[in-house]
């Protein structure tokens, strides 16, 4: 197996978080909500929020500037040099409490939608954050929240305050890197197989990073960044007492922020996907099978369930990124997320004889996280 950077291991399972930015300092949660009309496609999403100071005091009168990166297929196609073509979605006010709403256009969204899903940017003069939004649901989308939350802290010194008053180029390819997509595992000796597929228009979140002198070891994680797959990626049937990590390959950039805030010209950096580039190999997990509560557990016999309900895990130190290694040898460490769903499913063959199928956060048919054959 070749050498995949990074130390990979399970956090506690989380809830995604993904959505707007929004401040100065220690934020508030930020809700994002769709509007709906009966059946009708919902013209607008409000983001809510809250700007606050860097002591968590509410912060009046601040400006929240929303854009749109484009596509894959644009962000894939750019040359070193050239600026990221971010469409202006709009911009609120925070008001006299610190809170705001801003309804953003699903029609605007939707142009620089790759598989329903649009990474947008909000700035503040002092912070940024980068958050997926889903304008149209599909199947490798549907494990995103519909009313996403995120906790916004304060932005990295010195002074990576995000792109408000410039723009983003493509300055460097950071290669192609690792990422786990997906796990499986049986406990039991026998008695059971296993299977995960990732498919054509999967959505998988990664971290964004931002630096304020592109320095390894200098990144921190400013929201995330979505990236959907380009073909499917097969692995084969497992057999019992084992368990396995799926991995794949993802192409990363780093891009620069060119920007003049009050006179004077400063620089920042990013890091986030451009391009899935593939590859499907394993590795063995330790521990190695997560803790099941058995409230969790449910018994099955010759049946194949196939799980597709559950927006799985977050995996931190899934891939390791590093723009330029400092005098340590520090890296990004991004954290990866892939929900199971319709192009994600893990599947367990169950014989004749009862086993337990169990989650770790939930029944299996509900939202188990992770899924183990006892």
């Amino acid at each position: 197996m070749p050498h995949i950077p990074g130390t990979v291991h399970l956090t506690p399972p989380v809830r995604l978080s993904v959505a707007a930015a929004l401040a100065v300092g220690l934020g508030a949660p930020v809700t994002i909500t769709q509007a709906s009309a009966g059946h009708a496609p919902a013209p607008s999403i409000m983001v809510r929020g809250m700007t606050v100071t860097a002591a968590g005091r509410a912060q009046p009168g601040t400006k929240v500037t929303f854009r749109a990166w484009p596509d894959q297929a644009v962000m894939q196609s750019l040359k070193l040099g050239q600026k990221v073509p971010w469409v202006l979605v709009g911009s609120t006010v925070s008001g006299p409490d610190g809170k705001f709403a801003f309804s953003a256009p699903v029609a605007a969204l939707k142009a620089e939608s790759t598989d329903g899903v649009t990474n947008v940017e909000a700035d503040t003069a002092t912070g940024m954050e980068m958050f997926p939004v889903v304008v149209s649901r599909n199947g490798g989308n549907s494990y995103l929240p519909p009313a996403p939350q995120l906790r916004i802290d304060s932005p990295p010194p010195p002074g990576t305050h995000g792109c408000n008053y410039g723009y983003w180029s493509y300055v460097a390819s950071l290669g192609k890197h690792w990422a786990v997509v997906g796990q499986t595992y049986i406990a039991a000796k026998s008695g059971a197989s296993q299977h995960f597929t990732y498919q054509n228009g999967q959505s998988t979140t990664f971290s964004f990073g931002v630096s304020a002198n592109g320095k390894g070891g200098t990144f921190s994680i400013k929201g995330t960044y979505n990236w959907s797959a380009e073909n499917v990626v097969p692995w084969r049937w497992h057999g019992a007492h084992q368990s396995h990590w799926y991995i794949t390959e993802f192409h990363w950039a780093k891009y620069e922020c060119h920007e003049t805030y009050h006179g004077i010209q400063t620089h920042s950096y990013g890091q986030a996907p451009n391009g899935y580039f593939g590859g499907a190999l394993l590795r063995i997990p330790k521990p190695y099978v997560p803790r099941t509560p058995r409230r969790y557990c449910a018994p099955y016999a010759g049946a194949s369930p196939s799980f597709t309900t559950s927006q799985a895990v977050t995996w931190t130190a899934g891939l390791s990124v590093a723009a330029v290694l400092d005098d340590a040898g520090a890296k990004f460490e991004a954290d990866v997320t892939t929900g199971y769903d319709d192009m994600a499913a893990v599947t367990y063959k169950i014989g004749d004889r009862i086993r337990l199928i169990c989650g770790t956060n939930g029944g299996p048919g509900s939202d188990p996280k992770q899924l183990v054959v006892r």
